[in-house]
């Protein structure tokens, strides 16, 4: 299994210490190191050019597929009641 490992004092410095840009983490033998990402009102939105068609698009897409995984929730919330029903 391979999984992210700290030691007991990386834990306890994670726990109390912040303040640094980065966290070292050991994965596979490797050291690898995270850096907290930005805060959202720190990024300039309009600056990462998306003209406004493909907003709207973006938008209508994740809307869609929104609605979609509640109606899939919504329907086997419905069918799992129908067999308790049935038995």
């Amino acid at each position: 299994m391979t999984r992210f490992e700290k030691n007991l004092l990386e834990r306890f410095q994670g726990m109390f210490i912040q303040g640094r840009d980065y966290a070292t983490h050991m994965y596979e033998g490797h050291e690898v190191r995270v850096r907290r990402a930005a805060e959202p009102t720190d990024i300039m939105w309009t600056n990462l050019k998306f003209d406004r068609q493909k907003k709207i698009l973006t938008r209508f897409f994740v809307m869609m597929v929104t609605l979609l995984m509640i109606l899939l929730s919504l329907g086997i919330i419905i069918l799992v009641n129908w067999w308790q029903v049935i038995d």
